[in-house]
């Protein structure tokens, strides 16, 4: 073993402050509107920007799900009856729907509230005595044209064998090569099974932090407007007027609208998660909220 406890302590803070001491994520948003929140709700499909094409469908699913068992003042439109309306309109995945008007995707849907889903990365990183699991995100609500609200989400668990790490560092120095790469295979061998588990029980690995995300958003998101009568009658007429105008051919986004440029501006955004690190003796977990 490292004889210098020194030396081992500044290996043990060195992997330490490599792993887990990020700075948060810079990110360009979009200026909200404001205004009141929406009453019937469609949750659009995912624009996926990562690498993880499954990974869009099953974070959209459990969103679904969780709003439908506690909407939160949404009338939630059934997921079956959002897809069906956005295929018969063309729109078969989610980064086409940047190509409608807020205002049109309401008039397909026969909604007055539309959440969008941006996955701007999703995966796994697997190192040697290293593993981290990531989700970075951001949802936006709309009420008709008007953006009411957003929230950016970046979601981070790692786990850190430092114990693992520096057994390699004391084969290495001890002449040792074979045995700190055997150990280092080992260890990735090890998160690739531990991968593979996750995906067959829980139908995709990043379930657990896909789970986090939504447990965020249905904390924050606005209250629904669903159980005011008088609201839901300007909606129901606003409907109305939007169909007849689709039906005639004619425009549903006013020219003043669909010339308006929104400001966007850079926000700092710290990151989420669960630090597991394991130690010769210990096992240490560490929150980031």
């Amino acid at each position: 073993m490292i004889k210098n406890s020194s030396l081992k302590t500044f290996y043990i803070l060195l992997i330490i402050i490599n792993f887990i001491s990020c700075e948060p994520k810079k990110t360009f948003i979009m200026q909200v509107d404001g205004g009141p929140p929406p009453a019937r709700l469609a949750i659009l499909p995912a624009n996926n920007f990562s690498n993880d094409v499954l990974g869009g469908y099953v974070q959209r699913n459990l969103l679904y799900k969780s709003l439908k068992q506690n909407p939160k003042g949404y009338l939630i439109q059934n997921i079956k009856t959002t897809n069906e309306r956005l295929i018969n309109a063309g729109i078969t995945d989610g980064a086409l729907l940047s190509a409608f008007h807020p205002l049109e995707l309401c008039e397909i849907l026969d909604v007055d509230g539309l959440l969008y889903i941006d996955i701007y990365d999703m995966g796994i990183k697997s190192l040697p005595f290293y593993n981290s699991r990531y989700i970075y995100l951001n949802v936006r609500l709309y009420n008709f044209e008007k953006f009411i609200w957003q929230k950016v989400i970046n979601i981070n668990n790692r786990h850190i064998d430092i114990e693992g790490a520096l057994d390699s560092i004391d084969n290495i120095s001890q002449g040792k090569v074979k045995e700190a790469f055997k150990k280092a295979g080992d260890s990735v061998t090890t998160q690739v099974i531990v991968k593979l588990g996750i995906a067959t029980l829980f139908e995709h690995e990043l379930k657990p932090e896909m789970k986090m995300v939504v447990n965020k958003i249905i904390s924050v998101i606005p209250r629904g407007r669903s159980s005011n009568n008088k609201y839901w009658k300007k909606v129901d007429s606003k409907l109305k007027e939007l169909h007849l105008k689709a039906k005639n051919n004619e425009e549903l986004v006013p020219k003043e609208e669909k010339n308006k440029i929104r400001k966007q501006y850079e926000i700092m955004i710290q990151e989420q998660g669960i630090n597991i690190i394991k130690t010769k003796n210990d096992i240490d977990i560490i929150n980031n909220k």
